[in-house]
């Protein structure tokens, strides 16, 4: 950041954040209310985003926004599995035991902040979502059926999020995110 820049951003307020801010990487908890087919019950997790600012002001230069690009890197547990098993070219089997399933989760987003008031800003994240799930074992198949081998997938989804942050000062904030394919709470490190 150059001497100039610098000068500008103190005392930084979040009025003045979005041309002042660079880089934010932060924990978080994770709840996972979409289950790939991997579970009925909803998982429980952690994770980790990163997100760089690639536009200072934003696509509205009348109001004080930002656009960056976000990665993370998420885990998702899902206790007592269960798998339906392939009956005829649909998923309509009995439900047969799996053990537990996780879950890796790599999203990528475009996120777009808003600054609204001295603590506070708000921001949309559209993007997609890497996932790779597998099981802990897999048992109670019928006899004959060969294909539960500890089943994995691997797939991409489109992900949204909506959130918030309480910035406590210049160097961390709470972060809420709410979406899709996942809830998430922590904190945010500037």
């Amino acid at each position: 950041m150059s001497q100039s820049l610098r000068a500008a951003c103190r005392p930084r307020l979040v009025t003045r954040l979005a041309r002042c801010r660079r880089r934010q990487r932060g924990p978080h908890a994770l709840w996972g209310w979409t289950h790939y087919d991997y579970a009925l019950n909803d998982g429980l997790g952690l994770g980790a985003r990163f997100s760089i600012p690639i536009v200072d002001n934003g696509f509205i230069s009348s109001i004080n926004n930002n656009v960056a690009i976000g990665f993370g890197l998420d885990w998702l547990h899902y206790s007592g599995g269960c798998y339906a098993y392939n009956y005829g070219g649909r998923y309509g089997g009995p439900c047969y035991d799996v053990g537990d399933a996780n879950l890796v989760l790599i999203p990528v987003v475009m996120q777009w902040n808003f600054f609204v008031g001295q603590h506070w800003s708000v921001f949309g994240e559209p993007g997609l979502v890497i996932y790779h799930g597998w099981f802990d074992y897999c048992a109670g198949a019928p006899p004959g059926f060969n294909n539960c081998a500890n089943p994995s997938s691997t797939g991409v989804d489109f992900a949204f999020y909506a959130g918030g942050r309480y910035h406590f000062n210049d160097h961390v904030a709470l972060v809420l995110r709410i979406g899709y394919p996942t809830f998430s709470f922590g904190v945010s490190f500037m």
